[in-house]
C-alpha cells in the first residue's frame, strides 16, 4: 500500500508539473476526464518501472 501511494504521489506531482494545476481534488475531479487517460498510462508506466526495475 505504501508503494501505491508513493506512485500515486510522483503521478500527482507529474500532474502538477504538465498541467500547471493545483492539485487538489475538486481540481483534478474538475479537469479529471481530459487527464484520465495521461494518468493512467504514468501510473502503470511507473508501476511497470517499479515492477522491472
Amino acid at each position: 500500500m505504501k508503494h501505491g501511494m508513493l506512485v500515486y504521489m510522483k503521478v500527482l506531482c507529474m500532474l502538477q508539473n504538465n498541467f500547471k494545476l493545483p492539485t487538489t481534488v475538486s481540481e483534478i475531479k474538475l479537469r479529471g476526464r481530459e487527464m484520465t487517460t495521461w494518468v493512467t498510462d504514468t501510473f502503470y508506466k511507473e508501476i511497470h518501472n517499479i515492477i522491472c526495475r
